[in-house]
C-alpha cells in the first residue's frame, strides 16, 4: 500500500467557551480534528460542534494537536496528477480532504437602483476569472493551496502551517462576546441628507494591485505588516485578498506629480490601520510592530 510522505505539524484550535453538558464549543473544522484524535462530538449546530475530550486528557482555551501532514513534495507529486485538467476533483491525502477546482468564471452582476422610487434599473454583468487551484487541508486549521503559471510548473500560493491567533485574542486575551449596552429611551435621529463638497487627492489602483501581487508571489499570502494578521486565513474566502494598502507618506503631503514607490507602500489590516493614523505624524508600521512584539 503507498503511504505519503508526512511530517509533523502543531495545530491550535481555539474553543469558544464550554458547557456543562456538552463540553468545548470549537468550529466545524476543528471538531473534525479533535474526533480523529479520540475527541466525542457531543452536539452539533449550524457552524459550531461541542466536543468531550477522551479519558486523561484536559482542554482549555487553546486545543493543541500534533498531526502528521503530507509534505510539500508531496503536495506537488498530488499537484501533477492535476495539471490543465478540466475535472473537478475530490480526495483525501493521508487523512486529509482536498479538493481541485479548475479555472473558470464567475458572473457577477450589478443593477443600479434608483433611489428616490426604488426602482431598479440597468443591470450589467462581468465575468471574472478564477484560477485553477488545488485545496489541501482545511482551511481554518492546517491549509496547502497550489497553483500552476503559465509554463504548467505547480507552486505554493497559500500557506498556513498552523492556526495563529487572530486579532480578537491576538494578546491572549480570551474571547468574549460583549453584552449589548443600551440607555432606555434614548434616540437620535439619523439619516438626513446633507450636500457636502470635497477635495480628494487621487490614488493610483494600480500600483495598490502590484504591491499586493508581490506580496502573494513572495509569501503566499497578504497579511498585516504591523500584527501578521490575515484576512483570508481567518475568514476564508470572504476576506480573499482583503488588507488595507498604507502610504507611509501621507498622501495629503504629496506634492501634484510627486512619484509614489512601492517602497511607500505598507500592506496593513484595517485595525493596525486605524490606530497607525490616530497620531501626527502617523506612527511608523515598524513602530507599531515592535509595540505588538512586546504584548
Amino acid at each position: 500500500m503507498y503511504h505519503p510522505s508526512m511530517h509533523t505539524v502543531t495545530v491550535n484550535i481555539d474553543t469558544y467557551g464550554k458547557d456543562k453538558e456538552f463540553g468545548y464549543k470549537v468550529c466545524v473544522d476543528g471538531a473534525y480534528l479533535l474526533a480523529g484524535a479520540g475527541w466525542t462530538i457531543t452536539k452539533r449546530t449550524s457552524h459550531y460542534r461541542f466536543v468531550t475530550p477522551p479519558t486523561g486528557v484536559t482542554g482549555g482555551r487553546v486545543i493543541a494537536l500534533v498531526l502528521d501532514v503530507p509534505s510539500d513534495e508531496e503536495i506537488f507529486r498530488l499537484a501533477e496528477n492535476y495539471a490543465g485538467s478540466t475535472t473537478p476533483e475530490i480526495g483525501t491525502i493521508g487523512k486529509w480532504p482536498y479538493r481541485y477546482i479548475p479555472s473558470h468564471s464567475v458572473r457577477i452582476g450589478y443593477t443600479d437602483i434608483d433611489f428616490e422610487t426604488g426602482k431598479h434599473l440597468a443591470t450589467t454583468t462581468t465575468d471574472r476569472p478564477e484560477h485553477a487551484t488545488l485545496y489541501v487541508g482545511l482551511m481554518t486549521m492546517w491549509a496547502v493551496h497550489v497553483g500552476w503559471n503559465a509554463d504548467g510548473k505547480s507552486f505554493i500560493r497559500y500557506r498556513s502551517t498552523h492556526v495563529e491567533q487572530t486579532q480578537p485574542n491576538l494578546f491572549g486575551q480570551p474571547i468574549e462576546t460583549p453584552k449589548p449596552a443600551f440607555e432606555p429611551g434614548y434616540i437620535a435621529f439619523e439619516g438626513t441628507e446633507v450636500l457636502a463638497l470635497h477635495l480628494k487627492r487621487e490614488r493610483d489602483k494600480a500600483i495598490v494591485d502590484r504591491k499586493k501581487q508581490l506580496a502573494l508571489e513572495a509569501t503566499g499570502a497578504l497579511a498585516c505588516e504591523a500584527c501578521g494578521f490575515d484576512f483570508f486565513r481567518a475568514y476564508g474566502e470572504a476576506g480573499k485578498g482583503l488588507i488595507d494598502c498604507h502610504h507611509r507618506k501621507p498622501i495629503s503631503t504629496l506634492m501634484e506629480g510627486e512619484p509614489t514607490h512601492l517602497e511607500d507602500l505598507a500592506l496593513v489590516c484595517c485595525n493596525c490601520h486605524r490606530v497607525i493614523h490616530r497620531t501626527t505624524p502617523p506612527i511608523a508600521v515598524e513602530e507599531l510592530k515592535r509595540v505588538l512584539s512586546t504584548k
